[in-house]
């Protein structure tokens, strides 16, 4: 598993679960924006379909991944930079119900 990079982060706002129909409209909506933008291949080529729970009553979506080595300092600064944009991106492009909440941020795990 990596250990860090950007996620984009889905709840509901009254705090209850995302249903599977709620799960398949926000990969859908993802592999629309991330598929028709001009991304990075390791966010293109990504995992970010494959939503994760994170925390409780929310999923998230890794759509970059890195792993530590000795660059680690340099990498997740630059990493975090340029990641934090796109990410920022795509949340602006994502057409969601409103009962739907997006957050994002660069993270370790």
């Amino acid at each position: 598993m990596s250990d860090f990079g950007a996620i984009i982060i889905f709840s509901k706002k009254d705090g209850t679960s995302i249903s599977d129909e709620e799960k398949e409209v926000i990969q859908a909506e993802l592999k629309r924006v991330i598929k028709s933008g001009n991304y990075s291949s390791i966010i293109e080529e990504g995992n970010y379909l494959e939503l994760k729970n994170w925390d409780v009553d929310k999923l998230c979506s890794m759509i970059t991944e890195y792993y530590i080595d000795e660059n680690f300092d340099e990498i997740f600064e630059f990493a975090k930079e340029e990641d934090l944009v796109d990410a920022e991106d795509i949340v602006s492009k994502l057409n969601l119900e409103s009962s739907i909440e997006i957050s994002f941020s660069f993270e370790e795990w």
